[in-house]
C-alpha cells in the first residue's frame, strides 16, 4: 500500500481526483492475485528404473503451482523420514530434496512426499528398487505348540528382484517343499497341530542375485 500511495501521490491534482479510485481498486485486485494462495500441486517425480546398493541418489519434491508451502515431509512405506545416516532432508522454500545417502536392499519401498500450504494439501509417491541379494527382514524363530493350535512361521526379506519364499520341512534324510501351507507373505502357516508336524523346517529366500539365504528352524509340540 504504500507503493500505490507513492504512485497516486505523484499524480497532478486533477488525474489524481478522477482517478485515485480506478486505480485504488486496479492495483487492490492486482496485489491480491498476485499473493492468494492456491492448494499445492506437485510436480511428478521418480527414483532410477534400477539402482545399485552403495549408490547415493536423491530426487526433488517441487510444486506446479506457483505458490509456497507452509511445509513438506517425506515417508517411506508410510514411515516419516528425519534426517540422519541413511537420509537428508533439504528443504529450501518451494523444493525439498532427498537424499538416500548410501542405497541397499532395505532402503527399497514406496516414497512419498508431503506438502501442505494454508488452502490445501498435496503428496505423491514413488517407489525406490534398489538391485541387490537378499537380506533377512524377518527370520523365522522355532516354535513350540499343542496338539490343535495353530502355528505361523514368519519369513521375509529384502532384495530386488523381490526374492522368492520356498518352505521345506524334514522328511527322512532330505527336506521336500512345503507349498500348500505357504502364505504369500512367506509365512508359513499349519492349522490344527498334530504330532506327525513336528520337527525341522527350511525357510529360503533367493532372487537369483548372489547367495539364497537360508534358516531352518524347529517345531516343538508340547505334550
Amino acid at each position: 500500500m504504500q507503493v500505490l500511495n507513492t504512485v497516486i501521490s505523484s499524480l497532478p491534482v486533477d488525474v489524481r481526483r478522477r482517478s485515485s479510485a480506478k486505480i485504488f481498486i486496479f492495483a487492490v485486485v492486482f496485489y491480491s492475485s498476485g499473493v492468494a494462495q492456491v492448494p499445492p500441486k506437485i510436480q511428478p517425480f521418480a527414483f532410477p528404473a534400477f539402482v545399485e546398493e552403495g549408490k547415493h541418489i536423491q530426487v526433488t519434491c517441487g510444486l506446479e503451482t506457483h505458490d509456497t508451502a507452509e511445509y513438506f515431509k517425506w515417508f517411506k512405506d508410510g514411515h516419516p523420514l528425519h534426517s540422519g545416516t541413511k537420509w537428508t532432508i533439504l528443504s529450501p522454500g518451494r523444493v525439498s530434496v532427498l537424499i538416500i545417502n548410501s542405497a541397499t536392499t532395505e532402503t527399497s519401498g514406496n516414497y512419498t512426499c508431503a506438502v501442505r500450504n494454508s488452502v490445501g494439501q498435496d503428496e505423491f509417491t514413488t517407489e525406490l528398487r534398489v538391485k541387490g541379494p537378499p537380506k533377512w527382514k524377518q527370520q523365522p524363530k522355532d516354535m513350540e505348540s499343542s496338539i490343535g493350535e495353530t502355528v505361523r512361521f514368519h519369513c521375509s526379506a529384502w532384495g530386488y528382484p523381490i526374492p522368492s519364499i520356498i518352505w521345506k520341512r524334514q522328511k527322512g534324510e532330505k527336506y521336500v517343499d512345503v507349498s500348500k501351507t505357504s502364505e504369500s507373505n512367506g509365512t508359513l502357516t499349519i492349522q490344527d497341530i498334530r504330532k506327525h508336524n513336528a520337527g525341522f523346517y527350511i525357510c529360503e529366500a533367493n532372487n537369483g542375485i548372489g547367495d539364497s539365504l537360508s534358516k531352518q528352524v524347529e517345531l516343538y509340540i508340547r505334550v
